[in-house]
């Protein structure tokens, strides 16, 4: 029976950022993460947390919410699913976290501490590399949801902010 790192680098192997890594570098990569377990409503991590790590969904969905400005209030502002990296900016910043992730349903995550990460990307890998790469794409995606947010809230396409 393979062991939790195999299966892991299996799972990286099917994401199309590590797709082309050979067995070393998977592997390699692999070593790095936790598996965790959260069950259904619990919380990852909470808005204001010193943020620690990033996670990764193998199985499940983790909702994202933030507070509202009437106090006590929150709303679901997202749904991250299997295959997507969240609280990835923990990985860059030494902020906290600016939102709150629950467990939708019975969640399994891979988890990277910060400095562990941080380690691991100072050697120049190609895993290190293809890591940074989904990084980078997710906080690509969530900048242009907020934009289209922004643009729903003011009234305007995203074209003519874009313009303005």
């Amino acid at each position: 029976m393979a062991d939790i790192r195999e299966k892991i680098a299996i799972f990286l192997k099917a994401l199309p950022a590590f797709a082309n890594l050979n067995g070393q570098n998977l592997f390699g990569l692999a070593s790095l993460f936790q598996l965790k377990v959260a069950k259904k409503g619990m919380v990852i991590y909470s808005e204001g947390d010193i943020a620690k790590g990033a996670y990764l969904i193998v199985k499940g969905d983790v909702g994202v919410y933030k507070k509202k400005l009437e106090a006590g209030t929150e709303s679901i502002i997202a749904v991250y699913k299997k295959n997507m990296l969240f609280g990835h900016l923990a990985l860059i910043d030494a902020g906290k976290e600016h939102v709150t992730c629950k467990a939708e349903d019975d969640v399994f995550l891979l988890y990277i501490e910060k400095n562990i990460f941080f380690n691991f990307f100072t050697q120049g890998s190609a895993a290190a590399f293809a890591f940074q790469h989904m990084g980078t794409t997710a906080l690509i995606r969530q900048l242009r949801s907020a934009d289209e947010l922004l643009a729903k809230i003011s009234n305007q396409t995203p074209k003519k902010l874009n313009q303005q």
